[in-house]
């Protein structure tokens, strides 16, 4: 049994001897009373039988519902912002887009003054078009002085010369029309469109800001899968894996149930709170689920029992002693039914059960409600749950 189920069981333990004590302070049959006082008045109690079986308990979790798929767009040219796009408002009038709008692949999302950049392709196209008339040029000179130097007419300094300017012409020409791509890429950024389907988180522009490659402009989601993150402990952890479906509610969305997927296991635990992250993805085709949401799921429900098993608030210390476990039964039948103390001897917590090894036998009613205020003998009589 693994050290955190027993100080589990410790803790309760102390908190039972407590509530034992507790009780005694305001009920006359508890600690410190005596056994002549106790049998001449029966007390109600409830019992549940043991049996080998299935527990259903397991550990609940919260999840922060998040887009599966999210980016940040941002400018990568510096300027003011010149427009927004606009849409029609639910008033019928225009207005600019915001948060929780859809928007398409492709679609255009707000643009920055151009007038800079649509000067910067104006002067590189002069200057393509000047290399280019000077590549005409030389590559002319380089053709007639190729013929007068075969034909012995002039000398090889010239008729090299004439080979480095056609070659110089031709490399400023390929300069320049570098220069005009670069310079029509930067022209074709002042509009920024969103990359994908999905709805738009947030807006962080007006018209007028001064935007950059470090200021984002819109934050986009793909809404249609959405992931719910989590975080389980080491002892969990290896009990998952991916590709598992996992169920989740929230409270957002009552008595609606959603159906997940692991799709992402932390190979690496939190070097400060040492619990792995655990993604569950979820498709969201009815838009029910939005960002920030929290969801509840439970990890480990039913488990099998390889012992007899007991609720662990049935579980007491024997009375006296200061280590050990007990627990009481239900002993006789009618009128004759009494509180009987039974050593016990514990393994593994099932979620809100705990397996007992040795001191019980199939069948054996436990006595699970009133534990606190009877004694060994004590008269009892059985009350539904």
């Amino acid at each position: 049994m693994r050290m955190t189920q027993l100080i589990q069981i410790r803790i309760r333990a102390k908190l039972w001897v407590g509530l034992i004590c507790a009780a005694a302070a305001g009920i006359p049959a508890g600690c410190g009373r005596n056994a002549n006082q106790g049998a001449s008045q029966a007390v109600p109690v409830t019992v549940q039988d043991t049996a080998l079986g299935r527990v259903v308990g397991g550990a609940a979790y919260s999840a922060i519902i998040q887009p599966y798929t999210q980016v940040s767009l941002a400018f990568q040219v510096n300027g003011y912002v010149q427009t927004v796009s606009q849409v029609r408002g639910a008033d019928g009038n225009a207005r600019d887009i915001q948060g929780g709008d859809v928007v398409k692949a492709g679609q255009l999302m707000a643009t920055v003054q151009e007038n800079t950049y649509q000067q910067a392709v104006n002067s590189a196209q002069s200057q393509l078009a000047a290399a280019q008339a000077t590549y005409v040029l030389e590559k002319k000179n380089y053709n007639r002085y190729s013929v007068l130097y075969q034909q012995h007419v002039i000398p090889k300094s010239d008729y090299d010369s004439s080979i480095q300017s056609y070659a110089s012409s031709s490399s400023e020409v390929q300069a320049a029309q570098a220069t005009l791509k670069r310079a029509q890429i930067d022209l074709g950024y002042c509009k920024l469109s969103s990359p994908m389907d999905g709805v738009i988180l947030s807006r962080n522009i007006e018209i007028g800001s001064l935007v950059g490659p470090n200021v984002t402009a819109f934050q986009v989601a793909d809404t249609r899968s959405m992931k719910a993150v989590f975080a389980v402990p080491d002892i969990l952890v290896s009990q998952l894996k991916t590709g598992s479906p996992l169920a989740l509610t929230t409270e957002a969305a009552p008595g609606v149930g959603f159906g997940g997927t692991i799709t992402r296991i932390s190979p690496n635990a939190d070097q400060t709170t040492h619990v792995f992250d655990v993604e569950v993805t979820i498709p969201n085709d009815r838009g029910l689920l939005r960002t920030g949401m929290i969801a509840s799921l439970k990890l480990g429900g039913a488990q099998a029992a390889s012992e007899l098993t007991v609720p662990i608030s049935s579980v007491v210390r024997p009375p006296g002693q200061d280590h050990g476990y007990a627990v009481y039964v239900a002993d006789g039948q009618g009128r004759s039914l009494v509180a009987r103390l039974r050593v016990v001897e514990l393994g593994d917590i099932i979620g809100n059960q705990i397996e007992v090894s040795q001191g019980l036998k199939t069948g054996d009613r436990v006595i699970v409600r009133g534990v606190g205020i009877v004694i060994d003998g004590q008269p009892i009589r059985i009350v539904p749950q």
